[in-house]
């Protein structure tokens, strides 16, 4: 637990919902498959971002969780973007987009490897996604971990805040190589001035 961390609203989603704290924002009723409910959400969003379908599923589970996120907390948008940062963590890096890429660069000697996907062979680009979605400019990072590492990210969130580099940040965990995928993410303020909900 940390002094300066004001947590403000987290959004959970896996395949079967969509939740912002305890509201249940979207529910998968007829148990479509995970194209389907990325999709479903999708629209449920109002997102009207063509480039969505062009994303690996690393990047459209993470943007559409940040979509939410940003439209329960919309002053996430407001004040100086410069100081908004974005630091996510998963187990698995890219390597649902990694795998898939190395198929096509392991076919017959006449194919091609798919630019397409090489593109989502870093998971930083699902941080670069975001930012380019919503301007956030502000120190970003992505961080490969078994489990959410509160001891590693926490501190150094302390010290961007102390140092006055930073306002406010996403945080958060987006896995989709598990069988669940899953994104927790949580919007996080600088608290120096005090307040309540410290995480």
């Amino acid at each position: 637990m940390t002094e300066l961390i004001h947590l403000h609203s987290t959004i959970q989603m896996n395949s079967r919902m969509l939740a912002s704290g305890s509201k249940v924002l979207w529910e998968n009723v007829n148990d479509k498959d995970l194209n389907q409910s990325l999709k479903e959400v999708y629209q449920l969003l109002d997102m009207a971002y063509p480039k969505f379908y062009k994303m690996d599923n690393l990047s459209k589970f993470g943007v559409l969780a940040v979509e939410a996120l940003v439209k329960e907390a919309p002053e996430l948008k407001a004040g100086d973007l410069e100081k908004t940062g974005v630091f996510l963590m998963n187990s698995s890096s890219s390597e649902e987009t990694d795998e898939k890429y190395l198929a096509t660069v392991n076919t017959d000697e006449n194919s091609l490897p798919s630019p397409a996907l090489f593109v989502y062979t870093l998971p930083n680009i699902l941080i670069g996604e975001i930012c380019i979605r919503h301007k956030f400019t502000g120190e970003q990072g992505f961080f490969v971990s078994d489990h959410f590492d509160s001891g590693f990210l926490y501190p150094y969130l302390e010290h961007l805040f102390q140092n006055e580099l930073l306002e406010k940040a996403i945080i958060g965990w987006v896995e989709v190589k598990d069988e669940e995928p899953v994104a927790k993410l949580m919007y996080v303020k600088n608290n120096q001035d005090g307040g309540a909900k410290k995480i």
